[in-house]
């Protein structure tokens, strides 16, 4: 599942919409997610939800347990780790040569996982050639500033379409 096909659906809990997902904040270390963000439909703050207490239907999404309140001071104090802080972030290869920029990850809905990386390497590029998808290696590093891949990673790559 990529984070840009489910940010922004609906959030249901108890047949009752209560917001929709607005960011995902990821575990870089483990390369995976660690909770999912809601910003909630009639309250101030944003609510965290667990991998576990999501169901991802085909239009929206549906929560199996209650979600936690958090206000807008400790939702700061977590941005960095915020999947939408990480998009746009250099996309490097071990030997240090600029791949692109990071456009969107693809994840495991069931275990948080991220699974892969797409990766941008420009506009017009993009438009012509697609963009590529680099399956996510243990040694690889996921990071904030810069995410690092390794060369043989490279040599996976699959070209998707952007339309």
């Amino acid at each position: 599942m990529r984070f840009l096909d489910v940010k922004g659906r609906e959030v249901f809990f108890s047949n009752r919409k209560i917001g929709f997902l607005e960011d995902i904040i990821v575990d870089c270390k483990n390369k995976k997610i660690a909770l999912y963000v809601i910003n909630p439909t009639n309250e101030k703050g944003f609510y965290y939800v667990r991998i576990n207490d999501v169901i991802f239907e085909e239009d929206n999404i549906v929560l199996n347990n209650k979600c936690y309140k958090v206000n807008n001071i400790k939702n700061k104090c977590l941005q960095k780790y915020l999947l939408t802080r990480i998009l746009g972030a250099n996309v490097r290869t071990d030997n240090s040569k600029e791949y692109g920029s990071l456009a969107d990850v693809i994840f495991d809905e069931k275990t948080g996982r991220i699974r892969a990386l797409v990766i941008s390497l420009g506009i017009f590029d993009d438009l012509v050639n697609g963009r590529r998808v680099v399956l996510l290696d243990n040694e690889d590093i996921l990071d904030s500033e810069e995410t690092i891949v390794k060369n043989t990673s490279l040599e996976i790559i699959n070209e998707i379409s952007i339309v």
